[in-house]
């Protein structure tokens, strides 16, 4: 396939650089609800991407994520143990 679907090709244009392009535009990381919740209530958070590990769980949404796409994370993960990768993959940049 050439690209993800929904558009998305598999690979950059020449010259299109990577995400994040400036400081600005990195994640921010949160490390517990509360603080999620604060940015979500009460900041802007519009043209941030606010990140809460493992936020899914601790929020309780499994299941508000499609079955399909739970399944096609497990098995990525399980193909990413099976290989004997530690760690997640390199990104570009």
């Amino acid at each position: 396939a050439s690209d993800f679907g929904f558009g998305q090709p598999m690979t950059l244009p020449k010259g299109e650089p990577l995400w994040p392009i400036r400081e600005d535009q990195k994640p921010q990381v949160v490390h517990n609800v509360a603080e999620f919740l604060e940015v979500l209530l009460f900041q802007t958070h519009l043209d941030r991407v606010v990140v809460l590990p493992d936020g899914v769980r601790l929020l309780g949404q499994q299941l508000g994520i499609p079955a399909v796409l739970r399944q096609a994370c497990a098995a990525s993960g399980e193909a990413r143990r099976r290989r004997g990768a530690t760690s997640e993959p390199a990104m570009r940049g």
